[in-house]
This record gives structure tokens, C-alpha cells and sequence, in this order.
């Protein structure tokens, strides 16, 4: 399955745009409305009982390789919701089980369903949410409009390192539910190169990226300090590692640069 999600500002454009298409249909969630306005109204005050979150609004969508069974209304809304829910318990989680990409660390697939499943049980009713399928592609697909805020506590939804989530429980969801398995971005970006690929390699040499991530990776392996990383990929591989920063002095990110 292929997978979106998004925070936002905006329930009114979110909702509007999945429930005024054509063909859109609610087959799932929680919510007493099925007009846009209703809905907004009930976002609305859940919204109210977080007033500094400044996006409260949760966009997620699947979407069903065309190559797969279909899926009645029932069985998609189930799967839409189990993924909402996954990603919800995957976002508490902390230290190694919360390392989704590396398979050696994260937490047992077993042990998060039981956690789903406790979490449906008796925490999902207290976010408001509503989903919606779509058919006006091959492909049938689903959008999941949530609201961040839980009701009881006011307490929010983290969305950081929600898109990993997100692949993570489309990943689960595909062996559940029987569906053609598709590789996350963390793991499609290793595969191995195709013949045309390995053509050019002979004739023009790796290109830059590859030539980058390998030296990464190698002198990453033994855990060096920042700056002492930051050395040796100048050093060991010509490879220019830039931190930026935020305007409160955090770190933001590098950007890497060869050549």
C-alpha cells in the first residue's frame, strides 16, 4: 500500500476536499456528521481543548495497489482505522522499540498489535475522526481525517517521525490483510541497482549520492563524535558535511555535498 500523512491547520479545506469529491463516500469512524459543516463543528471544539497546538488537523491516506483483491467497505475501514490507531501507539513509543527502520531494534510485531488492540479498546474513542473512501482512480483508496487533540485530556497526537509510522503500519497492514507487500523509502532506497544502472556505473563511474551514503555509512559505523564525523568524511572521503541550525541555536539537519 502507499501512504500519506499530514498535520495541518485547516479541517474545513481537509475535510472539504475529501468529502466533496466525486464518488466520496464515509464508511467508518466515530463522528455524528456527514456534511462538511457538521463535521468542522465537532473538529472544531476538540480543537478548542488545545488551543496552542497549531495543527490539529490529522490527514492520512491509503491507497490499495490496483493489483490487489478488492476490498468491500467493511474490510477498508477496519484496515483504515487499525492504521490510524498504529499510528497513534507507534508515536508513544520511546528508546530502541521506537526505531522503526532498523528491524534488529523496533518493537515486535506482536507486542504492538496487542498494544493497538488495547488502544482501540479504550483509547480511540476519545479521538474524533471520520473516513472516507474514494474510487475515482483504478484504485480504490481511503482518507482518514482525525483530530490531534484526545478529548479527555486534551493531550495531542505527536507527529514527529510520522511518516515512518505511517510505512511502518502500511508495512503490518499488508500482512494482515493479505495485500501485495510494497517496500518502505528506508529500504527501496538500498535495492539493488538495475542493469542500466550498473551500465552507467561502468562507463561514468557512482554517482554522487551513491559515492556520499556509502562514506557515510562507513564512517558512521564506529560512532564517532559529530565533529570528529564531520572530519573524517572531509578527510577519509572529500564528502562536505554542513550543519544549519534554528534561530534558537538547535540543531536542523546537515546537507552533505561532493564535488
Amino acid at each position: 500500500m502507499i501512504t500519506k500523512i499530514k498535520a495541518n491547520k485547516s479541517f474545513r479545506g481537509t475535510t472539504k476536499y475529501v468529502l466533496e469529491k466525486e464518488k466520496a463516500q464515509i464508511i467508518g469512524g466515530n463522528m455524528y456528521g456527514i456534511t462538511t459543516d457538521k463535521l468542522v463543528e465537532q473538529f472544531t471544539l476538540s480543537a478548542h481543548l488545545n488551543p496552542q497546538l497549531q495543527d490539529p488537523c490529522y490527514h492520512l491516506m491509503l491507497s490499495v495497489p490496483k493489483t490487489d483483491r478488492d476490498l468491500n467497505d467493511e474490510e477498508l475501514a477496519n484496515l483504515s482505522q487499525r492504521h490510524f490507531a498504529n499510528v497513534i501507539v507507534l508515536s508513544r513509543l520511546k528508546g530502541d522499540e521506537a526505531q522503526v527502520k532498523q528491524p534488529d531494534k523496533r518493537i515486535a510485531d506482536t507486542k504492538l498489535n496487542q498494544l493497538v488492540d488495547e488502544f482501540i479498546e479504550t483509547e480511540l474513542p476519545a479521538y474524533d475522526f471520520f473516513i472516507a473512501r474514494h474510487s475515482d482512480k483504478k484504485h480504490d483508496h481511503t482518507h482518514i481525517v482525525a483530530s490531534r487533540v484526545n478529548n479527555l485530556d486534551g493531550k495531542s497526537i505527536r507527529s514527529w517521525n510520522n511518516y515512518a509510522h505511517s510505512e511502518h503500519s502500511a508495512r503490518l497492514l499488508e500482512r494482515e490483510f493479505h495485500l501485495t507487500p510494497v517496500q518502505s523509502s528506508w529500504e527501496s532506497k538500498r535495492k539493488a541497482m538495475t542493469r542500466n544502472q550498473l551500465e552507467r556505473v561502468e562507463s561514468l563511474g557512482l554517482p554522487g549520492e551513491e559515492i556520499m551514503r556509502r562514506a557515510i555509512e562507513k564512517v558512521a559505523v564506529n560512532k564517532p563524535t559529530m565533529p570528529e564525523f564531520i572530519e573524517r568524511l572531509w578527510s577519509e572521503h572529500q564528502v562536505k558535511a554542513i550543519v544549519s541550525y534554528y534561530s534558537h541555536g538547535g540543531v536542523r539537519g546537515i546537507k552533505f555535498g561532493i564535488d
